[in-house]
């Protein structure tokens, strides 16, 4: 359930209460609140701040979850876009799965985790965009992401995980786009299986993509 009201062409108030935090099926039948402050001063710059706190955000532990996010748009020109993310969050009483032995086990500050470990996990993120319509159809975009995972509750072990992505995209028509990407990862722990079955720090990614909006 949520409410918006406009406060005035400038500023958007957001309240509303969500079953769960963010799973489809919640496991402790909490409910999360969510409140969000939408600015839009000009036709250049918007703010979006969300901030939700509720139960159950994973496992069936009881704590309590925090995520805050916030959004900001920079129309620098007609052409060029630059937005920024920053996102936070925590949970109360996360619970790592850990095996006591190192395969398969979750890591934290270079130790190998009991089975079932529980702490309070923190973990956040910056992602930054830079949109450049060439003209109608062509565009050109870099995008740059980073996130920290301390207690690994999100990604699986301690780690901080860093991304660059470069995407060039055509839109022959005006609801549809082709994209082609190329993505590098990087991990400060060997987080990615290569093809061989060894673990890595960097993986790359390509993609070839079709877009279509109703």
């Amino acid at each position: 359930m949520r409410a918006t009201y406009v406060l005035n062409g400038m500023v958007t108030l957001i309240a509303g209460v969500n079953n769960g935090f963010d799973q489809v099926n919640s496991q402790t039948n909490g409910k999360t609140a969510e409140f969000a402050v939408d600015l839009a001063p000009n036709s250049m710059f918007s703010l979006n701040t969300s901030y939700y706190q509720g139960k159950g955000m994973v496992s069936a532990m009881p704590g309590t979850g925090s995520y805050l996010d916030v959004l900001g748009t920079i129309n620098a020109t007609s052409k060029l876009t630059f937005v920024a993310d920053y996102a936070d969050a925590w949970q109360d009483n996360a619970l790592l799965t850990g095996t006591g032995t190192l395969a398969g086990s979750n890591i934290l500050n270079g130790k190998v985790l009991a089975a079932n470990t529980t702490v309070n996990a923190k973990w956040h993120s910056l992602a930054l965009y830079a949109n450049y319509h060439i003209d109608d159809q062509w565009r050109i975009a870099y995008r740059n992401e980073n996130f920290d995972d301390p207690e690994g509750f999100r990604s699986g072990i301690s780690q901080r995980l860093k991304s660059n992505t470069l995407t060039l995209g055509f839109a022959p028509v005006r609801n549809a786009e082709l994209r082609a990407e190329i993505r590098q990862d990087r991990s400060s722990g060997n987080y990615f299986l290569k093809a061989d079955g060894t673990a890595a720090d960097t993986q790359m990614n390509y993609a070839l993509e079709a877009i279509y909006q109703f």
